[in-house]
């Protein structure tokens, strides 16, 4: 029997149990659908986009958007679907309509896609991961060998091209790896691997850093060694003539131990030339360093410490703008050339050429003892460089005293404290880069060494007789610096002094008695020309004779080297130099090498290429500290 619908109706309607049929085969077919969807698409897609970014070795974030687009469609498709039970009859077809719609959404073709391409990707993903884990596995090794590389450099002296900072940075950069690796975060993996590649200049072979190491060592074997250089004038005048007696021994491990004799006649005139320069560029530069000091402080008195926070170098303001005025030309290209003059005259015509051309083939550090003080040695010139940039370089006081034994102790255990007295007297107010440097290197030092370093700075009111004799007798101290007036006595050097607060004198000789211990000295002194002995010269320019009488007294007293300036210095430079070379001595250099590195790191200084020729130090340039400190901090990867 046909159901119709009543007269005046249109098209006859399908029977109920067709159409009822027809919409359970509808809905047994989109259901399906969806099922197909959710297993071969949905979980598909979120499948290889999350076990990719996983990895972290490939961008899905974009995928990850359209993941999170076909998981909200598959959510509305799941509850259409969940409605339909509930339906009325006339509202199934809707629904299905609904789920239709659904199923025709775009998004679904676009994890299709997205999966193929995916999928392709995957493969390359598993090969990177694959390299990625076999390095994960070869860095514990390679770092563990350099650092049993670097503990036998260590041992013997080799400052390695990185030390226990880079060392522990690239062991937690190590070990961050293979936390990562564990829970397969193969893109942090690789992101410290790069790190690490950095630090070993991009790659984990340590040929090269092995190679490095024995180089630095066979170096260090060479400059461990001593030559020493023997310049004696004549006591007696020889008429026109000034005859010296020049000789030069070789350590026995270099040109079979030689000792050379010889001896040179040198022009009186060709002496007094040489003299005339060194006193010419001294006397400019004297000239100079007082006019930008009173252009810096025109009111005579300090700008006082530099200020606080300050992260660069020691402040620069009017005594480098200063020197960089036209009218300063000199101090830059004439002073230099003037410079390389004297020192290939003083090679030339003072050493003999036996003597020449054994020191031109060995490397080994070079100490000169002369009674001669006119005369800058450290400024020996070979033709090709200077000899103080060229290698480690020392003087010896040449005296009737015998330096004696250090008295006093310290704790010298590795990882003890490094004690540093930092000296800053002003007392005419006239030197107003004291109180910058002697800030700048405690700054410098803090920064670098943190906790492992004891600095005691004492200035202006503090730099008094008693306070000087109660440190000086302590012995406590690895390094003792003074930035200040030095009063020299060119007639009595004994009598050359410190010029302490209210201008309280600290003779050398008080220096030689009391001094305990067997400390580093860096004596960065400005001449006090009122001071000076006025029955044997009017003005101080170049002071080497009454610079050693200060040196003599440290080194006498038992310090174990001492460093001072053969002529005015510029502040800023002077400060930079002395904060280089604290730097590299502190990482392990011996005294000579950190005073040559530290020479070539201003030597083209903006406006002053000369105060990186000034510095002499007396005693053995092998000396190192007892001990090295441990660096401030670890720069810790994240």
């Amino acid at each position: 029997m046909t159901t119709t619908t009543g007269a005046g109706s249109g098209a006859p309607r399908q029977p109920v149990s067709r159409r009822r049929h027809d919409e359970t085969t509808r809905v047994a077919t989109l259901v399906a659908e969806l099922e197909r969807r959710r297993t071969d698409v949905l979980e598909r897609f979120r499948d290889v986009t999350e076990s990719l970014a996983r990895t972290g070795l490939l961008s899905v974030v974009g995928e990850r958007e359209v993941l999170a687009q076909l998981d909200e469609v598959h959510r509305r498709a799941v509850a259409t679907v969940r409605q339909l039970a509930a339906a009325s009859p006339q509202e199934v077809s809707l629904r299905l309509d609904e789920l239709e719609q659904l199923l025709a959404e775009p998004v679904w073709q676009l994890a299709e896609a997205a999966t193929q391409r995916l999928e392709g990707d995957r493969d390359e993903v598993a090969e990177e991961r694959a390299a990625l884990e076999k390095s994960l596995a070869e860095w514990p090794l390679t770092v563990d060998a350099r650092r049993r590389a670097l503990e036998e450099a260590d041992r013997h002296g080799v400052v390695a091209p990185i030390r226990d900072r880079e060392l522990k940075t690239m062991e937690a950069l190590v070990a961050q790896a293979v936390a990562a690796g564990r829970v397969g975060n193969f893109g942090a993996v690789a992101e410290r691997l790069a790190r690490l590649d950095a630090l070993t200049g991009g790659s984990g072979d340590d040929a090269d850093f092995i190679a490095e190491l024995q180089r630095a060592r066979q170096e260090v074997g060479l400059i461990a060694q001593r030559a020493e250089l023997l310049i004696i004038k004549s006591e007696e005048p020889a008429g026109s003539v000034v005859e010296y007696t020049v000789m030069l021994r070789m350590p026995r491990s270099e040109a079979q131990g030689v000792n050379l004799h010889s001896s040179s006649v040198v022009v009186r005139q060709d002496r007094a030339t040489l003299r005339g320069i060194v006193e010419s560029i001294t006397a400019v530069v004297q000239r100079h360093v007082r006019a930008a000091r009173t252009a810096a402080a025109p009111d005579g008195r300090s700008p006082g410490r530099a200020p606080a926070g300050t992260t660069g170098g020691p402040a620069t303001g009017p005594v480098r703008s200063f020197v960089l005025d036209d009218d300063l030309a000199p101090l830059s290209g004439d002073l230099t050339e003037r410079l390389r003059r004297v020192g290939r005259l003083l090679y030339t015509l003072f050493l003999p050429d036996s003597v020449q051309r054994l020191l031109d083939e060995v490397r080994t550090s070079v100490v000169i003892t002369t009674n001669d003080l006119e005369l800058p040695w450290e400024l020996l010139h070979d033709g090709t460089e200077f000899l103080c940039l060229r290698r480690p370089m020392g003087r010896m006081p040449l005296g009737q005293n015998y330096p004696r034994l250090p008295r006093g102790g310290r704790e010298t255990a590795e990882g003890s404290k490094l004690r540093v007295l930092l000296i800053g007297s002003d007392p005419k107010g006239d030197l107003v880069g004291v109180a910058r440097e002697v800030a700048y290197i405690e700054r410098t030092l803090k920064e670098q060494w943190g906790e492992s370093v004891d600095v005691l700075t004492i200035v202006g009111d503090q730099v008094t007789g008693s306070v000087l004799n109660d440190h000086l007798q302590s012995g406590a101290f690895h390094i003792i610096h003074y930035a200040g007036h030095a009063a020299f006595d060119l007639g009595n050097a004994e009598r050359s002094r410190l010029l302490l607060h209210d201008e309280e004198p600290c003779f050398a000789q008080k220096i030689q008695r009391i001094l305990e211990g067997d400390p580093l000295v860096f004596i960065n002194a400005c001449e006090s020309s009122s001071a000076t002995n006025e029955a044997t010269r009017q003005s101080t320019t170049y002071f080497a004779e009454e610079t050693q009488g200060l040196a003599s007294a440290f080194i006498y007293g038992g310090a174990s080297v001492c460093v001072g300036s053969l002529w005015p210095v510029f502040d800023d430079t002077a400060a930079e130099l002395a904060a280089h070379f604290y730097q590299r001595l502190l990482e392990g250099h011996m005294v000579g090498q950190a005073l040559r590195l530290a020479r070539l790191s201003v030597k083209d200084h903006p406006g002053d290429q000369v105060t990186w020729a000034a510095y002499a130090l007396y005693g053995d340039p092998r000396y190192r500290l007892p001990f090295r400190p441990v660096a401030a901090s670890t720069p810790g990867p994240t």
